[in-house]
């Protein structure tokens, strides 16, 4: 089972790519059988140009000249390509090497391991306005940045920062990936995972959005736009496999303040989930989606964050035929208020 990381370009397809995969193959295959090897390949997003490598020499039948018959998939994270990777539904998969290096650290005994780096050093750039007036690093004290969810970026800004003496520059993450909790924006969190969803839903439902006004909620951000981002995405595939579109697909967000807790609701008017599979949805590797499209692992890890880690609350009402709601509860002050 192989993750890879960014590719450097596509100057290199053939070698990189047919050297990439026909090493992965022979871990695993013996070469009197790669005329007959099936490959089953996650990328980590929507088809981009990092990925050209790839996709050309599927198009180009570079794959098949090797003895291999492959299959590229898209995901919509890496969080995402690396838990096909672990359910076994693929033998590939295209993946951010940091996320890869934390799930290892949470799943020990996950034997995943990075066997191809493309490159080790990737060409990050900040990205500005003209207008704000940013030409030099320095210029960046005391602005806001945002990032990407999981961007590996956002492990080396504090580097950054120090070798260019910004002190305060560093003010806010959209997506901090902390193991801490701290107060935090769930409106805004939510905003936030919607842009990096629209690819999922735009082309199926309307989104609907209903905020109150809420306090911060002492959380792990990072972890949470995780589940919302899940539940989003499932909604989109619920809808779509109802047989709706963007005309009458919607998908409704709301929140509410109850007491000493934050609630948000996540509905779509997709297929809905039958009576006899409520009681599994938690379970790890439990998915009626087709291969390529679900690993089974999505709302067991959104459990296990929401409940194991947040000390709130998961729970779901669904109709056959009318769509699902998943409901979440957050206590206001985290996990530390429950052993006060």
């Amino acid at each position: 089972m192989v993750p890879m990381v960014n590719i450097a370009g596509h100057i290199f397809i053939r070698r990189v790519a047919l050297g990439a995969l026909t090493a992965a193959a022979a871990l695993f295959l013996t070469s009197a059988a790669l005329a007959q090897t099936a490959v089953r390949f996650s990328l980590d997003w929507k088809y981009e140009g990092t990925q050209a490598p790839f996709l050309v020499a599927l198009d180009r039948g570079y794959f098949k000249l090797e003895g291999l018959d492959v299959t590229i998939d898209s995901a919509v994270s890496s969080f995402e390509s690396i838990n096909r990777l672990a359910s076994g539904t693929y033998d590939m998969a295209f993946a951010d090497i940091n996320l890869l290096i934390k799930f290892r650290d949470q799943n020990p005994q996950n034997l995943i391991k990075n066997v191809f780096m493309t490159y080790n050093r990737p060409a990050y750039a900040i990205i500005t306005r003209k207008s704000r007036g940013v030409a030099t690093p320095k210029d960046l004290e005391g602005k806001k940045l945002g990032a990407p969810t999981a961007d590996s970026a956002f492990a080396q800004w504090p580097f950054f920062a120090r070798v260019t003496n910004i002190v305060r520059a560093m003010k806010e993450f959209a997506h901090p990936d902390s193991s801490e909790q701290c107060e935090a924006d769930i409106n805004r969190a939510l905003r936030s995972t919607l842009i990096v969803a629209t690819h999922v839903y735009k082309f199926i439902a309307h989104v609907h959005t209903d905020f109150a006004e809420l306090p911060d909620v002492v959380c792990n951000v990072g972890e949470l736009n995780q589940v919302f981002l899940n539940l989003i995405v499932n909604s989109a595939h619920a809808i779509e496999d109802a047989g709706r579109n963007i005309e009458t697909g919607v998908i409704k967000i709301r929140t509410e303040l109850c007491d000493d807790s934050v609630v948000i609701r996540i509905s779509d008017n997709g297929c809905g989930i039958p009576p006899e599979n409520l009681a599994k949805l938690y379970e790890p590797f439990f998915t009626t989606k087709e291969v390529g499209r679900g690993t089974g692992q999505g709302l067991a890890i959104a459990r296990s964050i929401v409940v194991g880690k947040h000390g709130g609350e998961l729970s779901v009402s669904s109709t056959v035929g009318s769509g699902s709601e998943f409901t979440l509860k957050l206590p206001i002050r985290g996990c530390a208020e429950l052993t006060a």
